[in-house]
């Protein structure tokens, strides 16, 4: 991994299938967040996949997108040939001899790069959130000071 350590890998990631690419997100509650409902009821996410091949139900319920186990075995084979079309999109084709872990901690470490170079957990302004809270308060004080 040209010699740098990749991050660790949550257990609770999760790789989400699309006709295009796939989506990586450290935990079911992220992907919730960030996909949109009617995309997933249009069904542009069959399937999800934990590290290690669960599978799991992409579904909307009134709006909200909801990620739950599907109760069935788990599909390694599957996630890995999703790594595989990943790593390709990336133009970095894998062999496929390679093995399911390591495709998956390759793939985070991938997607953990891009958040980290993006600002994970900031705005869009870059600003962390706590500044958001000083900004208020010293705005709440400049309308204090002139309204006395």
């Amino acid at each position: 991994m040209s010699g740098f350590d990749a991050p660790s890998l949550p257990a609770s990631a999760l790789f989400i299938e699309t006709e295009e690419c796939l989506l990586v997100f450290p935990s079911a509650v992220e992907a919730e967040d960030c996909l949109k409902g009617a995309d997933v009821a249009e069904g542009l996410y069959p399937t999800a996949y934990g590290p290690r091949g669960e599978r799991f139900e992409v579904v909307s319920e009134r709006g909200a997108v909801r990620i739950r186990a599907a109760g069935t075995e788990k599909r390694p084979d599957e996630l890995k040939q999703q790594l595989l079309r990943y790593f390709e999109a990336c133009g970095d084709p894998a062999d496929e001899d390679e093995a399911l872990d390591v495709l998956v901690s390759r793939a985070w470490a991938i997607e953990h790069d891009y958040w980290e170079r993006c600002g994970e957990g900031r705005a869009r302004t870059g600003i962390p959130p706590w500044a958001y809270g000083v900004l208020i308060l010293l705005a709440g004080g400049l309308v204090y000071l002139l309204l006395s």
